[in-house]
């Protein structure tokens, strides 16, 4: 009688440490599936946690599901998605997951709003073998292990806080690896400003880096905008330099000025930003690095 009491109260106190468990670890949850993607919504926010088969070229992750803000895109949400060309990402996300897109191999662009994204997690672009440029805005604080390794068309990451974290590693940016003597190699540049922690990675590991001193390419004026302002811009300061005067601009913005690398200011500079501008405004996801490099 005793054995037999003893294991009823053993199994009402597992049951009860179980039942605790569950209710600290319980979430308001459900999972919707609307359009392409499947969502689980808990409380007040969403997550992205799959996509399915009829996900192709160029997709818009959206803000918002039945009124809830999606705020994160899952661990390998769109993992092997092969038709995915390009994503652009809502301010309202703040995460992406582990492996989120991982072997994406026909991605070959991305586009982070600005005042969204905080954390790139680990594999999050992981053998997206056509990516081509990424531009990474200053809401990011952390880029995690192997984020971008083995992305073997990447030539650029630009990189706008300069206090992100960047995992040390040599191959959480990198062309390809090689595990046999834990060797990585990257030939694209990353971007970002002097001093920065993406300066301090670039160096560490023999990898290219260009500083624009806080001015990035094609932002002439320097307000953080490139519109028409800035090619208007290029072509008064050409038009004092045809005459042997002075461009009229900063260091800095001399360096944005010079829009197609050819050490030069002219209304070629000008003739591009006018088409990025264009582009942009008919809703092109590319940076412009990545415009450049797809329009050589």
């Amino acid at each position: 009688m005793r054995r037999k009491t003893a294991l009823i109260l053993a199994a009402a106190l597992s049951a009860s440490a179980i039942s605790l468990f569950s209710c600290s670890d319980k979430k308001d949850s459900s999972s919707v599936t609307e359009g392409s993607f499947t969502y689980e919504i808990v409380s007040d926010h969403a997550t992205i946690t799959g996509c399915s088969s009829d996900v192709y070229s160029d997709i818009v992750v959206p803000d918002n599901i039945n009124g809830v803000p999606v705020t994160a895109i899952g661990s390998n949400a769109f993992y092997k998605c092969f038709g995915l060309k390009s994503v652009t990402i809502p301010s309202s996300v703040k995460k992406i997951g582990s492996c989120a897109f991982d072997s994406c191999i026909q991605l070959t662009a991305v586009s982070m709003e600005d005042g969204g994204v905080v954390t790139i997690e680990s594999m999050a672009f992981n053998d997206c073998d056509e990516l081509v440029t990424v531009y990474i805005p200053e809401s990011v604080m952390s880029i995690e292990k192997m984020a971008f390794h083995d992305c073997g068309a990447l030539k650029s990451v630009t990189i706008m806080n300069p206090e992100c974290s960047i995992y040390d590693q040599n191959n959480t940016i990198s062309n390809s690896y090689s595990g046999d003597d834990n060797s990585a190699d990257y030939d694209g540049v990353i971007y970002g400003l002097a001093g920065s922690t993406a300066q301090k990675y670039a160096k560490k590991y023999g990898y290219k880096f260009q500083a624009d001193g806080g001015c990035f390419l094609g932002d002439v004026n320097e307000d953080g905008i490139l519109n028409a302002s800035d090619a208007s811009a290029v072509l008064v300061a050409y038009s004092k330099l045809a005459v042997g005067g002075s461009s009229g601009l900063s260091e800095t913005g001399e360096t944005a000025a010079d829009v197609n690398s050819d050490s030069k200011i002219d209304s070629s500079d000008a003739s591009l930003l006018l088409s990025y501008y264009s582009y942009k405004s008919t809703g092109g996801t590319d940076d412009i690095l990545g415009f450049l490099e797809h329009n050589k």
